[in-house]
């Protein structure tokens, strides 16, 4: 997305500005995978071997990522991925595969969160979420937390439109005669439902939750009339995270590209920083030399400090879950009533990927 590559391209001219990596100017080659599987691997295919890339940035395709892994794997090249997908750093994770940010069991661990705190006396719950590798993780996890927590908790329903499923007239007909307490969505195409959804008050006729990572993205592109006002939606709002780190880098965002950071724009800058101080800390650009000083590195960061996982690579970020509302000061729907929650907290150990990791061979 272009708020992604805002956050690589800004990572990446930061370090030059300030005489580049090792003395050396980074070189960014950018290719369109077009967010397709096939796409998806045969360009990273091109860039380990055509192009002779040192390391890569992945796109935010779920889908696409784990194929992308194998090849790395391959390839002994080390890539910082967007892709949600918790499998990507867990399961099918392996030396190369590396994620800063937040993913799906994080993101589905939250939402339970939320349920259990805000929404005490909630027992019936449905599910609507993409049927791809992104809706099926983040729900999986959602769901295996809530039993955990509210083990009163039913799942009365679940549904599984297609990616790019645009009409959902069939299931919000089925969503209004379940009556459920709380409704999951996980879509990959959010607007279409949420133009079919508001205009007839579903968000407050159930509380629904949406904690994917594209809350503040879709909030910003939305006029006020459009908002679903009361549903609760995840991301990385720049508005509630309070570190000063953060306050120059909305600066910086805004001087630069006119617009302010959304959850993309940190993802893209955040995996670009920690690759950029592997590399220094490691002092080299031998590929296996930064793999082993990425391993376990903490660094400050605009979300605050994240540590990458020693086995699984995986950053253990806080994330942020809040309540729909208009901001008239900013001209664009923000998140209100957030709640953070901890990767530290609820993101498995390193003994646990360890066990996931053999499990799946």
């Amino acid at each position: 997305t272009d708020t992604h590559m805002q956050g690589i391209r800004w990572a990446v001219e930061e370090a030059n500005a300030q005489g580049g990596v090792l003395g050396r100017q980074l070189d960014l080659i950018v290719l369109d995978n077009k967010s397709t599987v096939t796409d998806s691997v045969e360009t990273v295919r091109e860039l380990v071997y055509g192009r002779k890339a040192d390391f890569l940035i992945g796109d935010i395709s779920s889908g696409g990522c784990i194929g992308q892994a194998t090849i790395v794997l391959e390839a002994k090249t080390p890539i910082f991925h967007s892709c949600m997908t918790d499998y990507f750093t867990f399961d099918k994770g392996n030396r190369y595969t590396f994620r800063a940010h937040q993913n799906t069991w994080l993101q589905g661990a939250a939402a339970a969160e939320l349920v259990a705190a805000k929404f005490p006396n909630a027992k019936r719950v449905y599910t609507l979420a993409s049927d791809y590798e992104f809706g099926r993780a983040l729900t999986e996890r959602f769901v295996q937390y809530l039993k955990r927590l509210k083990p009163d908790a039913e799942i009365i329903g679940q549904a599984w439109p297609a990616l790019a499923e645009t009409d959902f007239t069939p299931y919000i007909t089925a969503l209004l005669a379940a009556k459920p307490d709380i409704l999951l969505i996980n879509l990959g195409l959010t607007p279409p439902f949420l133009a079919q959804a508001v205009p007839i008050g579903l968000m407050q006729k159930m509380t629904v939750i949406a904690p994917g990572w594209d809350g503040p993205n879709n909030l910003v592109l939305m006029k006020k009339e459009q908002l679903p006002m009361d549903a609760w939606f995840g991301g990385l709002p720049w508005y509630a995270i309070d570190n000063p780190q953060n306050q120059v880098f909305v600066q910086k965002i805004r001087d630069r590209f006119a617009q302010d950071p959304v959850s993309t724009t940190y993802m893209g800058y955040v995996n670009v920083r920690f690759l950029i101080e592997g590399i220094r800390k490691a002092g080299s650009t031998d590929r296996e030399k930064v793999v082993a000083a990425l391993e376990g590195m903490t660094l400050d960061t605009p979300l605050g400090p994240i540590t990458l996982g020693s086995l699984s690579h995986q950053g253990r970020p806080n994330y942020w879950i809040g309540k729909v509302a208009w901001d008239a000061s900013k001209g664009y729907g923000v998140l209100t009533e957030t709640m953070m929650f901890s990767g530290e907290k609820l993101l498995p150990t390193e003994d646990e990927v360890r066990k996931m990791r053999e499990a799946a061979k």
